[in-house]
């Protein structure tokens, strides 16, 4: 095309040399942006492994808590069972209900104890979670 341009007043060597440098600078601009674009997708790529990571520990964790907690809860039925099996024996014994009593209330702590881990395995939905303040929590569990 430059070839055929007419040659009055026109320098087909300018012309190639504005053509070149205008071709070179939209590829280096070409490639800049498609470099930007590169490492965009590259770092979001790797937060979505992360985040796929974090999820799969979190049910790994989340399956070792609930077996705990089940194996924890058939004990403490075991344990249960045997307590009401001695209060029935034992009934005319005013110290054993003493005994008992205890055994019972800390069988139930360890029950809602167990209830609680096993809210760790299930996931949470997100319609139910609300911003907090942390010192609010802080302060709370202080409290307890």
């Amino acid at each position: 095309m430059v070839e055929e341009a007419p040659q009055s007043g026109f320098d087909k060597g300018q012309a190639v040399l504005f053509l070149e440098r205008f071709f070179a600078r939209i590829s280096l601009d070409f490639c800049r942006e498609w470099c930007l674009l590169a490492e965009q997708e590259a770092v979001d790529l790797r937060e979505r492994e992360i985040q796929m990571m974090h999820r799969h520990g979190m049910e790994v964790l989340a399956g070792f808590a609930a077996g705990v907690a089940h194996e924890v809860r058939n004990s403490l039925h075991a344990l249960m069972s045997v307590t009401e099996a001695l209060s029935k024996e034992l009934k005319d014994n005013p110290d054993a209900g003493t005994y008992l009593y205890h055994i019972r209330s800390q069988i139930d702590r360890l029950s809602l104890l167990m209830k609680d881990l096993l809210q760790v395995g299930k996931p949470v939905d997100p319609s139910r979670m609300r911003a907090e303040f942390l010192s609010e929590i802080c302060l709370a569990a202080i409290n307890t």
